[in-house]
């Protein structure tokens, strides 16, 4: 046994050599490393006998050990004896040698079949939204089919609505314009200065035809009246002429309605007593000119000498 040291604090240095040759039991061992991990000195000082310990191997000549040695050392190593392994491999179930062959035809009719299905399935969501889109179309074609109807009977409406205006407007137009010629009417037969014209059909004439001329304030304004007027088969109103030293003036047409009353309250450019007389013509076939018109009601116009 190794002379040993104490642990009050002081360094184990007679036993740093026989660590460095590993020539310490393992409590003493234990001692120096526990000292050595905190002292630096001897740490420094282990270092150097471990690497001159290792220097003692190349020190010498290596000398080769005899061969009887090698044998003995090698019969002396006891033989461990020889355990029987236990086979395994028959407990473990055989299974079937794995072919590609054998699984390929399964492998490939399985794939096969998810395929299919999936297309089955695809072509099933297909037809199901084709079926749901024509649907769909056929309510949008109706509606649409019946906006149309409708918009087509609203335009029917506004077009009878609107010849409703129309007629209602002509009505109006002519209302206003009987109510005019009534009150020119009223007024210029009670007035004590109309000079009352009769009109009488032309030499030659035949028929009922009547006219009145109504001649007022001081022969500035006139109102002719027209009854049991022939209408032709296409309603073509009736000229009224001023004549003048053998000159005739327009003094505008006199439309008739179906039973041949028609009226004209017209104003001429100079007072009704400066003419000399007022016709009344109806267009001939294809006339261009007065002469072609044919005369239906004359009347002379007297002068304002003799209505003095």
């Amino acid at each position: 046994m190794l002379q040993s040291y104490s642990e009050e604090r002081s360094h184990p240095e007679d036993l740093l050599e026989a660590y460095a040759l590993n020539a310490l039991d393992p409590e003493e061992e234990a001692r120096v490393d526990s000292h050595v991990d905190l002292c630096d000195n001897c740490q420094t000082e282990l270092n150097r006998w471990q690497l001159t310990a290792s220097m003692l191997g190349v020190a010498v000549e290596p000398e080769a050990a005899p061969s009887s040695l090698r044998a003995r050392v090698l019969n002396g190593i006891p033989t461990p004896p020889r355990v029987r392994r236990n086979d395994y491999r028959r407990l473990i179930p055989q299974l079937p040698k794995f072919s590609l062959g054998n699984w390929a035809v399964p492998a490939t009719a399985t794939v096969v079949l998810v395929v299919l299905g999936f297309s089955i399935f695809l072509n099933l969501r297909v037809m199901s939204q084709v079926e749901e889109v024509t649907v769909q179309s056929a309510t949008v074609t109706a509606q649409l089919n019946e906006a149309i109807t409708q918009n087509q009977q609203l335009r029917l409406v506004n077009e009878t609505l609107e010849n409703r205006l129309e007629q209602s407007e002509v009505l109006g137009i002519e209302l206003i314009d009987g109510m005019r010629k009534m009150h020119a009417l009223s007024y210029m037969s009670a007035h004590p200065d109309t000079l009352p014209v009769v009109l009488r059909p032309a030499a030659g004439g035949e028929g009922e035809q009547q006219g009145m001329l109504l001649v007022g304030y001081g022969g500035r304004q006139a109102l002719l009246m027209v009854a049991n007027m022939v209408q032709s088969a296409v309603p073509t109103p009736y000229q009224v002429w001023l004549e003048k030293d053998g000159v005739r003036l327009s003094a505008g047409k006199l439309h008739v309605d179906s039973s041949g009353w028609g009226t004209l309250n017209f104003t001429p450019p100079e007072p009704m007593f400066k003419y000399d007389s007022v016709d009344l013509t109806m267009p001939m076939a294809d006339s261009t000119t007065p002469e072609q018109e044919q005369l239906v009601l004359t009347s002379r116009l007297p002068s304002a000498g003799l209505l003095r």
